[in-house]
């Protein structure tokens, strides 16, 4: 979604009024890494650690809150000799909100610690101060994650906080299992979304309530507000106040490969190089 006016935060919902502060501190404060070399020697155990270090710092009494444990407060990174805590803010890391509000605001990873640092730091650096994307190398093959943290703000007798549920590692994670890597691609799209990103792409504007949008939707025989959340789902689009469709990308491109519709954000060139691939 477009980012709100501040005057205006009052007319939305808790949970866009807290994301809103909390993103706009996460983009003009200092990357926050906690380097722990002697510490937790492995992934499990750090995650553990962390999970009770915030059982231990739950408000039990609205009168008396233990202040300080908002995701903002949370570093950016925590970092063990092979494993660490990442906050997934966006930079660079794309976070997620699943349908009952949580924002998972926390994944861990087996990776070498000191690529999600560079990569932090790196993605800091290129949108300050105009750095090429070509530091991040072909980006091609990307760290997988596991969930840990997901979290929503509440209100508690008249006071704000966050909520926090804490996910375990999959059944099947063994501790010996080593890094996880996940082939990058575009997202996949439906003829309709093809024809919409494709419309946008070239500079025009589309709005829901419009005669050729409602004509897509007739001939593909389409649910409305299921085909916009599929695309928002995607990241490639959102609405804005006035119904109109916008480009979340910086540099789009939309390609067609073996009958198949593709489309991504080609600002750091990846899509480039996937083509090529």
């Amino acid at each position: 979604m477009e980012v709100p006016d501040y005057n205006d935060l009052g007319n939305y919902d808790l949970f866009i009024q807290q994301m809103y502060h909390t993103l706009l501190l996460e983009t003009i404060t200092p990357l926050r890494v906690v380097f722990g070399f002697y510490g937790y020697t492995t992934m499990k155990s750090l995650r553990k650690g962390f999970t009770n270090y915030l059982k231990a710092n739950v408000s039990t009494d609205s009168g008396h809150l233990i202040k300080g444990f908002s995701p903002y407060s949370f570093p950016n990174l925590i970092f063990t000799r092979d494993s660490s805590l990442i906050k997934i803010n966006g930079i660079p890391y794309a976070p997620t909100i699943d349908e009952k509000g949580y924002w998972d605001c926390y994944t861990s990873s087996n990776n070498n610690p000191l690529f999600h640092f560079l990569e932090m730091l790196w993605t800091r650096l290129s949108y300050k101060h105009g750095i090429s994307s070509d530091i991040f190398g072909e980006d091609l093959e990307i760290e997988g994650h596991y969930r840990f943290l997901k979290t929503r703000p509440i209100s508690w007798n008249g006071k704000t906080g966050w909520e926090f549920e804490y996910l375990e590692l999959p059944n099947d994670f063994e501790l010996e299992e080593g890094p996880m890597y996940i082939d990058w691609q575009p997202a996949e799209l439906s003829e309709p979304e093809h024809l919409i990103i494709v419309w946008l792409c070239n500079d025009n504007t589309i709005n829901t309530n419009s005669e050729i949008f409602k004509k897509l939707i007739q001939q593909y025989n389409l649910d409305e507000s299921d085909f916009l959340a599929e695309l928002k789902d995607k990241k490639l689009i959102f609405k804005d106040s006035n119904n109109e469709l916008k480009l979340l990308t910086d540099e789009c491109i939309a390609v067609i490969k073996d009958g198949k519709f593709y489309a991504g954000e080609n600002r750091d060139g990846r899509m480039n190089r996937w083509m090529l691939k």
